[in-house]
């Protein structure tokens, strides 16, 4: 799991990896689990979390037990959710603001 925040010491926007986990099996309930244990293990509030952004698979990206979806419904009513085309999109403009600062 890569996360990307704002290091205030570097002044910038940093993307670290955060972990990597075997799950047995790839459904939600197992992933949603592995994330939230990596968040937790590094004392990362679910409440400094902005949004998740995964590939399109319906375990990840389903409208009712997708990762995303599950994550957003249980633990993080505050996430902000796009559509394919939105990240396209976000994955753009983050990329044009990065190189303006």
């Amino acid at each position: 799991m890569l996360v990307k925040y704002f290091d205030k010491e570097q002044g910038d926007i940093v993307q670290d990896l955060l972990g990597s986990v075997v799950v047995n099996k790839a459904n939600s309930d197992n992933l949603v689990a592995a994330i939230l244990k990596l968040l937790r293990d590094d004392d990362l509030p679910l409440d400094n979390m902005i949004q998740i952004m995964s590939d399109s698979p319906s375990v990840m990206r389903g409208a009712v037990n997708g990762v995303v979806t599950v994550i957003k419904r249980t633990h993080a009513p505050h996430l902000i959710i796009f559509t394919s085309v939105d990240a396209l999109y976000v994955h753009t403009v983050s990329n044009a603001v990065k190189g303006a600062l």
